[in-house]
């Protein structure tokens, strides 16, 4: 069994000139004393009161970026080496429970932003409407979202022979993702997509909301 390494990375990202920018800040946060467990729990949305901490980052680098109108996003991928041996077939078989982002978003949010990955249409927006009506004009609500690559599957010699996709939501959970027909609801909370000989055009991002 092969243990990954993790490797955690934080951006700010810039939006106040046409083209956006990123900074990566991961040093200099780590130099300011925030460890890398209070940035994953930040991005797996717990309470962290991250914003008051990066002020106190006395960082030239940190400081400069929160002057600008800035996005704060956590990167997280893992890693390992792996040697093959030569003229020799090896099966690899692997699974994981992958890592949730989260996120406080409002509707205005939603609307001036690029949510392309998730297809999120007129419609969703209404729900969300919905959903908070009692809670103001411009209410906030907490989102889940996750996040896989599915494109490394076209890249393989033959297509991919049965792929099953299913996905399960509470019951009082809103969902969006890109997807096509075969995507069908089974039951009140759960989806699924089978396909045959399938080969990746676009990876898979799902949004959670309620």
């Amino acid at each position: 069994m092969i243990k990954p390494e993790r490797h955690i990375n934080i951006l700010l990202l810039s939006h106040n000139s046409s083209d956006s920018k990123s900074v990566d800040i991961t040093a200099a946060l780590l130099q300011c004393g925030i460890s890398e467990k209070l940035l994953l729990d930040f991005w797996k949305g717990k309470i962290v009161n991250l914003e008051d901490k990066l002020a106190a980052c006395s960082h030239k680098l940190v400081q400069d970026s929160l002057k600008t109108n800035t996005d704060l996003e956590v990167h997280i991928t893992y890693s390992w080496q792996q040697n093959f041996k030569a003229n020799a077939v090896t099966t690899v078989h692997h699974h994981y429970q992958p890592l949730v982002g989260c996120g406080v978003r409002d509707i205005d949010w939603l609307r001036k932003n690029d949510y392309s990955n998730f297809c999120i249409d007129k419609n969703f927006l209404h729900r969300i409407n919905i959903l908070h009506k009692n809670s103001g004009l411009n209410p906030l609500f907490l989102t889940h979202e996750l996040s896989y690559i599915l494109t490394t599957g076209a890249n393989w010699a033959k297509p991919i022979g049965k792929f099953t996709l299913t996905i399960k939501r509470k019951s009082d959970e809103l969902v969006s993702l890109c997807w096509d027909k075969s995507l069908r609801k089974i039951n009140n909370t759960q989806f699924r997509a089978v396909k045959t000989n399938f080969i990746p055009k676009h990876d898979l991002n799902i949004l959670f909301t309620k």
